[in-house]
């Protein structure tokens, strides 16, 4: 995790936080951080908790939100869905017959 710097109402502090999976795949949280958290990110590096709607296709949080900081992991992981929330959705043409 890297913080991000921003222009506009988050000029000179941090936007978000650009985050990187166990697979390599790159995403950024911005919602999430308080005005303080903004001023005084994680440092880089550091493993955080994330709240997100779904995976994308390619297997990216949609729409990530930052909860906190982890204190006992040292890796990162993937991103899963629990299974109660998988299923709904298909790709297109997968119910087309």
């Amino acid at each position: 995790m890297t913080p991000i710097k921003e222009s506009g109402r988050n000029a000179g502090v941090t936007g978000a936080l650009k985050c990187k999976m166990e697979s390599g795949k790159l995403y950024n949280v911005g919602t999430g951080l308080s005005d303080k958290q903004r001023k005084n990110p994680p440092k880089a590096g550091t493993i955080i908790v994330y709240r997100f709607q779904e995976l994308t296709r390619d297997g990216v949080p949609r729409f990530p939100s930052f909860v906190g900081e982890v204190a006992d992991k040292t890796e990162p992981k993937d991103a899963e869905l629990p299974e109660h929330r998988k299923g709904g959705a298909t790709k297109r043409g997968e119910d087309e017959e």
